[in-house]
């Protein structure tokens, strides 16, 4: 990698090869591919406002060449906080696992998966910084063609799949206790079905406080989910309901470079199932001793 500056500010490019092979007991048909890539990025801020970009070319020997990059502007809203506008393409190909792990009786490789292929767009804005709150709304679209997901057996393509919606997140401190909060509402859909897409929410997000006092820190909160379905065509018998979570941490520090914790997880033992027929871990404690070196 080099740095050049320029009129329009630094900018970086650089080349890389990526070798992955797969290392196993049991037989993969497939066990190497290598990627050669370039790329380059930029970056400039004038009078508040940023700009921000970046391309890259893969050559994949086993999927061929594709372009990726993302492209973002923020500038300050005087008054309200500060606004980014992003887009952005890219590129996922299916795992070696995906393609031709050895077949079970309850996963099947599929080797005739297709890469993902993605464009994103964003709108942003940060709420300005100072007092006792921060927080962020952001609007996003991100349409997928050959969306990979797995539809049991096997792994499988969405054609056309399309995700917009909007998260919200929220940082501050309610007296002693600091308060961290976010809540994310989408449309997961595929676009040819118009059904929602397997196993994905419409609603959920997580809400978590915090309190320090001394060397003592307790930290507790709840994760919530709204239902799902574990199937491509929203099949009544494979609808997983939505469900809530409560879980905390006390942690003491010895000293600054020792800290012992416990945490329970799941902390009200709630019966759930992120995959029909796979229930997810109970009611569970760790204690854990710690150490940071300088």
């Amino acid at each position: 990698m080099n740095e050049f500056g320029t009129l329009l500010g630094p900018i970086l490019v650089g080349a890389e090869t990526v070798r992955q092979q797969v290392e196993s007991d049991t037989a993969f048909t497939r066990t190497r591919r290598d990627t050669n890539s370039v790329f380059a990025s930029a970056n400039e801020t004038w009078q508040g406002q940023r700009l921000e970009a970046s391309a890259r070319r893969d050559e994949d020997e086993q999927f061929g060449g594709r372009n990726t990059g993302t492209l973002s502007y923020g500038a300050p809203w005087v008054g309200v906080g500060f606004l980014t506008f992003t887009t952005g393409k890219g590129f996922r190909v299916p795992t070696f696992f995906d393609l031709y792990a050895p077949p079970s009786d309850a996963y099947r490789p599929n080797p005739d998966l297709r890469p993902e292929r993605s464009e994103s767009r964003e709108v942003s804005l940060r709420m300005e910084p100072g007092g006792k709150w921060s927080g962020r709304l952001t609007w996003f679209d991100h349409r997928i063609e050959d969306l990979i997901t797995y539809v049991a057996p096997t792994m499988q393509n969405v054609s056309r799949a399309r995700i917009k919606g909007m998260e919200a997140t929220i940082e501050g401190f309610a007296g002693p206790v600091k308060v961290r909060g976010s809540l994310s509402v989408q449309q997961p859909k595929d676009e040819e079905t118009g059904l929602r897409l397997q196993g994905r929410a419409e609603r959920f997000g997580r809400l978590e406080l915090e309190h320090a006092s001394g060397p003592w820190r307790i930290t507790g909160g709840v994760t919530a989910s709204g239902d799902r379905y574990d199937s491509a065509n929203e099949a009544p018998g494979t609808r997983l309901g939505g469900y809530a979570t409560l879980d905390a941490v006390l942690r003491y520090r010895i000293d600054k470079s020792t800290a012992i914790e416990f945490s329970g997880a799941n902390l009200a033992d709630k019966r759930l199932e992120h995959a029909i027929g796979y229930d997810a871990p109970r009611r569970a404690f760790l204690l854990r001793l710690t150490f940071e070196g300088k």
